[in-house]
């Protein structure tokens, strides 16, 4: 099966078993695991970019590969045109010459032995209409030649056109040659046949020193498929028929860029071209394993530097996963000690957030200290407490007796019930989402025949938050109870007035007010020392409601004013419907 398909029918099972059963808990993972996920999911997806745009760069580099094996196809064809060019320049000029209509005189061998010295061949002359030579500058003048007809020499002859064999085997010189004919034309008629015989390791250097880059072999190949020169091994391959479909090709006037074994049966990349002047046909090949060489190169240096990049980002992962986990090990030791009702130092790390956690844990400890020093303060004064109750109780009945004689018990139970009442529901709400004025009323409910004459309450509709609730029905309270003790419900005609507003600030900045100012009282005057009751009707709004609380004690009654914010006070919708 296909890696691919393989892959994806893992991905669909593995889905289908997520779908069928329950999602599993989340893996409870060290920190710098997920540190090492993290640089995975960085580092990733520019690694499939990087492989993307390698993949792009080693197409490109191998169209321009490619490109370069047509260039070079064309320069070494080019090559080959000049070589040609400057030989059959150089048989034209000798044609020109007056002594050969002569029909070959001493005095023309002489003068083309030197011209065959200057071209590093010999120089033949060939009789047009038989094609058989009557003079050659490789043996003597009056030496006898072959009487074979040479048809490329008939060709020439016939056509009145210069042409360039193929490899073949000289009649004198029984080596592999390639000749180049040119007809001696006087008036419009053929007259001889001109001809040179070349070794094809001419052409050899001649396309060795073409091609420009190492790797590509540069071949000539004549018009009946035999190679006439080769750029490498031209001995061992010099006159051998070619068989790849690509020289084959080429042969057939087609140009042609394809991948094929070469002579050496290497998979190969050709191009090939004609020559125009010689009607051979041209082609480059260079070895693929040059290329794929080139390509792995390019591929190990990417492997290397994506893993570099990868090990890099683990490897730096790993480094600050440690980084931070020495301040989070501390903080988790922090937070057990806070557990245990120690005090947590704050630790000092160069992680910012670390830092702040520590210096949070330690405040929450320094502040579960100061409520379990709270709480262990109220447990003192609860003796105290149960003594103003029993005072409220005291004037409770002293009020009753003084205003009812005649029904004392009844009266006298009714206000002691609805002292248990406010209790009861400060207890049942627990302190939440009361009505302040539900809670004034409960608050003054052991007086409440006064409520309305000498007790006055007055305050929009609001309702509190549970902390405020607790300290505003714990001020009042107090409140009350000294003035009943000491205050304007100690005598007979003493007045209070409960009042609360809100200010018209925006919510931001809002404020909540709450007073409390008796009139007609006893004299009052500044307590000597303060005791529990100070600390309830002062030092508690300050501490829970960030309350600004002042006491001012007038002659004839205290005048209690708490200003906090109203965030710190107002429940979560802040008025009551």
């Amino acid at each position: 099966m296909n890696p691919l398909w393989t892959i994806l029918f893992h991905l669909i099972n593995k889905i289908k078993g997520q779908r069928n059963h329950e999602p599993k808990p989340p893996s409870d993972w060290p920190l710098r695991r997920h540190l090492t996920r993290f640089a995975f999911g960085l580092v990733l997806p520019v690694m499939v970019l990087s492989a993307a745009s390698y993949y792009a760069l080693d197409r490109a580099e191998r169209q321009r590969f490619q490109d370069s094996v047509v260039a070079e196809a064309n320069q070494t064809a080019s090559a080959v045109d000049r070589e040609v060019a400057g030989i059959l320049g150089a048989l034209a000029t000798l044609a020109t010459r007056t002594d050969l209509d002569a029909g070959g005189t001493g005095q023309f061998y002489e003068q083309a032995t030197r011209v065959a010295k200057l071209l590093g061949s010999n120089i033949i002359l060939f009789e047009p209409a038989s094609g058989r030579q009557i003079m050659n500058t490789r043996v003597p003048f009056s030496a006898s030649l072959p009487g074979g007809a040479d048809q490329t020499a008939l060709l020439a002859a016939q056509t009145r056109v210069p042409q360039v064999s193929g490899i073949k085997i000289g009649q004198v010189a029984k080596t592999p040659v390639f000749g180049v004919y040119v007809p001696v034309l006087r008036d419009g008629a053929a007259v001889a046949v001109l001809a040179g015989n070349y070794e094809p390791t001419r052409l050899a250097r001649v396309l060795e020193e073409s091609v420009t880059k190492t790797q590509m072999i540069a071949t000539a190949i004549d018009q009946t498929g035999k190679i006439v020169a080769r750029s490498a091994q031209h001995e061992r391959f010099v006159g051998l028929e070619v068989s790849n479909a690509v020289a084959r090709s080429a042969l057939a006037g087609q140009w042609v860029i394809a991948y094929a074994p070469n002579l050496e049966g290497e998979m190969s990349l050709m191009a090939s071209t004609r020559s125009s002047t010689s009607g051979w046909s041209v082609y480059i090949h260079v070895p693929t394993q040059i290329i794929d060489a080139l390509s792995f190169r390019r591929w190990l240096y990417f492997s290397g530097v994506s893993s570099f990049a990868l090990l890099s980002s683990v490897a730096l992962a790993t480094i600050v996963g440690r980084y931070i986990a020495r301040p989070m090990a501390l903080i988790a030791e922090g937070a057990r000690r806070l557990g245990e009702g120690e005090i947590p130092p704050i630790i000092t790390s160069k992680l910012r957030e670390a830092n702040n956690i520590s210096a949070l844990l330690h405040q929450a400890a320094l502040q579960r200290r100061q409520h379990e020093e709270s709480i262990e303060m109220l447990l003192r004064e609860v003796n105290h407490r149960s003594k103003n109750l029993l005072a409220v109780v005291q004037v409770i009945a002293m009020q009753t007796v003084r205003s009812s004689p005649g029904d004392f018990l009844a009266t006298f139970s009714e206000r002691v019930g609805a002292l248990m009442v406010s209790q009861d529901l400060l207890i049942k709400s627990n302190w939440q989402g009361v009505d302040l004025g539900e809670l004034t009323q409960s608050a003054l409910h052991p007086f409440r025949d006064l409520l309305g004459t000498r007790i006055k309450t007055a305050g929009p509709a609001i309702r509190l938050s549970a902390a405020a609730a607790q300290t505003i029905a714990i001020a009042q309270h107090e409140l009350a109870t000294n003035a009943a003790k000491y205050g304007a419900l100690s005598n007979s005609h003493g007045c209070v007035d409960v009042t609360w507003q809100l200010s018209d600030d925006d919510p931001e900045n809002q404020r909540f007010v709450l007073t409390w100012v008796e009139r007609d009282g006893q004299p009052v005057t500044p307590p000597t020392h303060r005791g529990f009751g100070t600390t309830m009707i002062v030092d508690v709004p300050r501490m829970e409601l960030r309350a600004d609380v002042k006491i001012d004690y007038a002659s004839d009654g205290i005048c209690w004013r708490m200003d906090a914010p109203a965030a710190r006070v107002l429940e979560k919708d802040g008025v009551a419907s």
